[in-house]
């Protein structure tokens, strides 16, 4: 099931025209099917993929919501919008110090 950011960031990019409410049921079915599967995804990563949206477009709303997803190699979903890249931080999981990388 899609996260609550997830939901945000799709209402967001409706609202700013870049897609309808049509894809939002699909969207929803493969974030699910990507879970079942163990995959990490996250609703902005699928859209790139379904090229719904632009790496810009993406990044307009993650700004809008100050969200930059990062993985842990444990699994763990990380909001490290306020890091730079190559500044560490701690993972709340597995508690792993991590190398922020560049993710524009």
């Amino acid at each position: 099931m899609p996260s609550k950011s997830d939901v945000e960031f799709f209402k967001i990019a409706v609202t700013k025209g870049f897609v309808d409410n049509a894809q939002g049921k699909r969207l929803i079915t493969l974030l699910s099917q990507a879970e079942n599967n163990a995959a990490r995804l996250s609703i902005d990563k699928l859209m790139i993929m379904e090229e719904m949206l632009s790496p810009e477009q993406v990044k307009e709303i993650q700004d809008m919501q100050q969200r930059r997803i990062f993985y842990c190699p444990c699994g763990q979903k990380m909001n490290v919008f306020t890091f730079k890249p190559g500044e560490k931080a701690r993972c709340k999981s597995c508690k792993r110090i991590i190398d922020i990388p560049d993710l524009k």
